[in-house]
């Protein structure tokens, strides 16, 4: 099922007009840069700008549509009657999509979705302008399309690492907080349940929200007049370095084609998918996944007593895992997981041998990752420059599974957890007895990403 229809029932939404004058110090305490920028514009009441707040799980963008609150707080698209003529008109500039946006508190994840997976394309935290590739485009006919992409407040491809699908222990949360979501079935299925949790107000006394700053189409009108200029010119930047990876894609894809045609072995494009993905991770240009440690993207902690409360999760720790960009310029850099039972490359081809083990497809991946990063330091490609490179002297990749029939150059998943202080946090705050979830899927067959 792709993600749901619109005429959300979301308690907890709301929208409000305002002026520069209005949201200023809110702006400039996470982008003081931009905020400075427009101080000297001096913008006018008639540059609008509207502060949302959505609860958890609301869906921002379905199919590239955005939604917002409407007078009765539910949300609905863009192009909805309900809304105000002034509010598409001031919003609804982006072909239907998000208008140019700042994140002031909480954060939001941008996903592709099918009828089988969730891609994460990245999590937007406070701060960073994004949308306005449109705007930026002078070509009325662009490139971008406005495709498939969703966006939920808080973040939308998290589950928890222990097996949460027993049908008695899920009654027991129905009933608690009258939920309507049958047991989850699989990993994209916990998310639902997490957004029933988390805006239930016995459960969760301090709603979690995502509050928003959107920016008005007039906004955006006389950009190349000189007084706004340097708002141009910092946009037309900011687009300039997020864009980096995708931007030299084309040559990546060369340089891989090259290694690959020096490999004896043929793998098949499922493998070799995966492994362009895992490197993408390795630079930071896309998320894997990282314990959550902290409710920056929906409301942890009282999702996890939840379920070691009222589903009554005794004997495994109640680990919720999370996007995570792994910054390896930054020292400690948080390690970053990718899971073969959890599969969140853009890449749709198939399996060419569906019945292939996760030991088997690991050992594949392990095997063509070395000989890629073995030939990236040997051969003269020109490549000593480039994030990739730095990626190989600084990071390490190390795979795992949770079998005890050990194949050479696995690791067990007692080094993961000794060596990944995320864990180690987490069991700080949950001391009583409960163990490693070793046994959970997502770690039968996982490839870790760590500072060296």
């Amino acid at each position: 099922m792709l993600i749901g229809d619109f005429n959300q029932t979301v308690s907890g939404s709301s929208i409000e007009v305002l002026t520069w004058k209005d949201v200023r110090a809110d702006l400039a305490a996470v982008n003081p840069a931009l905020s400075e920028i427009v101080d000297k514009i001096n913008p006018g009441k008639e540059y609008r700008l509207y502060r949302c707040r959505y609860p958890y799980g609301s869906e921002v963008l379905q199919r590239g549509v955005f939604a917002l609150p409407n007078d009765q707080g539910r949300l609905v698209s863009i192009k909805d009657d309900s809304l105000s003529a002034q509010v598409k008109s001031d919003l609804d500039y982006n072909h239907h999509s998000n208008p140019v946006s700042i994140v002031l508190k909480g954060c939001m994840e941008l996903f592709f979705q099918t009828d089988t997976k969730v891609s994460v394309f990245g999590v937007v935290s406070p701060g960073p302008v994004f949308g306005a590739d449109f705007v930026l485009d002078e070509n009325p006919c662009v490139m971008q399309p406005r495709f498939l992409w969703g966006f939920t407040a808080g973040a939308r491809s998290v589950f928890m690492l222990p097996k949460i699908s027993e049908a008695v222990s899920h009654n027991h949360l129905k009933r608690a907080f009258g939920l309507s979501v049958d047991k989850p079935e699989g990993f994209m299925g916990h998310w639902e349940v997490f957004r029933q949790l988390a805006n239930h107000s016995d459960l969760v006394k301090n709603p979690w929200q995502c509050e928003v700053i959107f920016f008005s189409k007039k906004w955006f009108e006389n950009l190349t007049d000189e007084a706004w200029q340097p708002l141009h010119y910092y946009l037309l930047r900011r687009s300039w370095l997020k864009g980096g990876y995708l931007r030299n894609l084309l040559f990546w894809n060369c340089i891989y084609g090259l290694l690959q045609s020096k490999i004896a072995i043929k793998p098949s494009a499922y493998i070799i998918e995966t492994v362009k993905h895992i490197l993408a991770m390795g630079v930071g240009a896309l998320p894997g996944f990282a314990p959550a440690v902290d409710e920056s993207m929906m409301p942890v902690k009282a999702i996890q007593q939840a379920y070691l409360d009222v589903y009554r999760l005794k004997s495994y720790l109640p680990i919720i895992m999370q996007p995570q960009t792994f910054v390896f310029g930054q020292k400690p850099a948080r390690s970053v997981y990718y899971s073969l039972q959890f599969p969140s490359s853009f890449g749709l081809t198939p399996k060419t041998v569906t019945g292939a083990s996760a030991m088997v497809e690991l050992s594949e991946i392990q095997f063509l990752l070395e000989r890629y990063l073995e030939q990236l330091i040997q051969d003269p490609l020109n490549i000593e420059h480039t994030q990739i490179y730095q990626f190989i002297q600084q990071a390490k990749v190390d795979f795992f599974h949770s079998s005890m029939s050990q194949q050479p150059g696995l690791l067990s998943m007692s080094a993961l957890q000794q060596q990944d202080k995320s864990f180690n946090h987490i069991l700080a705050n949950h001391p009583d007895n409960q163990e490693f979830p070793e046994t959970s899927s997502f770690l039968r067959g996982c490839v870790r990403i760590a500072q060296k």
